[in-house]
């Protein structure tokens, strides 16, 4: 039969399927989040994963995006605390993943990718001033200003930098990590959003950004987001491991290679090496 509309109700994986079930029976999408933990309500794109849920497959890209999204903030205060952190973890790369794309060719960006960019950085802007108090107020249950904009930025502005900036404003180092992280049985239990925030260190580690990765370090402290391979729950053969990693992330069809052309999976060892140095530096 012909459906006029799929209704998703849940989380990013739920809402993926939903995206899929529509595009394939041509009807419109209604979403529904029932947390705030990343921008699958608001995106035409699915994040795919393998059969038993756990490694990361590809992108599917769709035609259309949801016909509406429907955000209840009330109903949004039962997201688990962690899933809350991760949503904020994933949507801050929004800014350095734009960044490492475009950083060389700021001035040559047309009219929309400069509206990318700036939203990329509006994005960071709000996460550093309200994701503490957003949280506090998610414990306690409270519909308050902070809460709302974090909720609004991790669900919806976030889709605003790749739908303004295209090729421009989409996943790059961050997300290819995290891809790679997916491979490893340890880090199943770590939300994609927690690995997605360790794969903007091994990116900003990349491109040469120390500085930038030992100012993050605070932050990450203070709401919970992973700063090293422990903390992914990665403790055994971590040489091994991170050459897993880094051979994945550096395929020539991953987001990595947008950042740096060059790139080679001993380029990601040596910058998941960097990040295990400073960030034990930092705790030092």
């Amino acid at each position: 039969g012909q459906a006029d509309a799929v209704v998703g109700i849940g989380a990013g994986r739920l809402i993926d399927t939903a995206k899929v079930a529509a595009e394939t029976l041509g009807a419109e999408l209604v979403s529904i989040p029932t947390l705030a933990s990343n921008c699958a309500p608001f995106t035409p794109l699915a994040a795919i994963y393998h059969a038993q849920g756990h490694t990361f497959s590809y992108v599917e890209y769709f035609k259309k995006s949801a016909y509406i999204t429907l955000v209840d903030y009330n109903l949004l205060l039962s997201t688990p605390h962690d899933f809350f952190v991760a949503g904020i973890g994933d949507t801050l790369a929004k800014w350095y993943e734009m960044d490492g794309i475009t950083r060389h060719k700021v001035d040559q960006l047309n009219a929309y990718g400069q509206l990318s960019r700036a939203s990329a950085k509006t994005i960071q802007a709000i996460l550093f001033k309200n994701a503490e108090q957003a949280l506090a107020d998610l414990d306690a249950g409270r519909d308050t200003p902070a809460f709302e904009a974090v909720a609004d930025t991790i669900i919806g502005l976030a889709g605003e930098v790749g739908g303004f900036g295209g090729i421009d404003g989409r996943a790059a180092g961050a997300h290819a990590t995290h891809n790679g992280l997916s491979y490893l049985p340890e880090t199943h239990a770590v939300l994609h959003g927690s690995k997605v925030a360790y794969g903007i260190l091994v990116q900003l580690a990349e491109t040469g950004d120390d500085d930038e990765i030992r100012s993050l370090l605070p932050f990450y402290e203070k709401i919970g987001l992973p700063t090293n391979l422990e903390d992914l729950h990665v403790t055994e053969n971590v040489a091994e491991k991170i050459l897993q990693v880094a051979e994945f992330a550096a395929k020539p069809e991953e987001t990595f290679i947008l950042v740096d052309k060059s790139l080679t999976p001993q380029k990601v060892a040596a910058s998941m090496e960097k990040v295990e140095a400073v960030t034990s530096e930092a705790a030092a």
